[in-house]
């Protein structure tokens, strides 16, 4: 068995989101049918291949300026969990305060307008780097049917949003 803590070490060691670590089983070999499953599931094995094909299109596609409809098209394909923000974050390109959507989920937040390698941050890091405000946190479920109810992907203001 390898301990738990040093898979928790490996993960903060290869920079991939806390997330990604997924404890199961209690046999070496992970044998038995939950380990099978949750580990067929996390390869993306047993999907339907289509829908797995368009959630890579979704996570490998450029979204500069495009950052509300990119967070919808996140929140519908990925795991559940997300949560949809909007804020304002500074940008040194432009030298002020934009109006920014992007993701957060168990201290990590993902920007999918940043390049693929560098979309997932941890939390404290993309907060004190952005110099985020943030305006709304929404789940993922308020944040898709604002979208729907409102015909447009964001930002939506208090009006829009209490309204029916």
């Amino acid at each position: 068995m390898v301990p738990y803590a040093d898979s928790e070490e490996l993960v903060r060691s290869s920079g991939l989101p806390v997330y990604t670590l997924v404890e199961t089983g209690s046999d070496h070999r992970l044998a038995d049918p939950e380990s099978l499953e949750i580990m067929l599931e996390a390869c993306g094995m047993g999907e339907d291949e289509e829908d797995n094909e368009e959630f890579l299109d979704i996570n490998q596609r450029d979204w500069s300026g495009l950052c509300y409809t990119a967070v919808l098209a996140w929140v519908r394909e990925a795991e559940e969990g997300w949560l949809v923000v909007h804020g304002t974050v500074w940008s040194e390109e432009l030298g002020k305060r934009i109006q920014h959507a992007w993701c957060e989920r168990e201290g990590f937040v993902l920007d999918m307008t940043l390049p693929v390698e560098h979309r997932t941050i941890a939390k404290e890091a993309y907060y004190r780097t952005a110099k985020v405000k943030v305006r709304k946190t929404y789940s993922a479920e308020e944040a898709r049917d604002l979208a729907s109810r409102h015909k447009h992907d964001g930002p939506w203001n208090e009006e829009e949003e209490s309204s029916e």
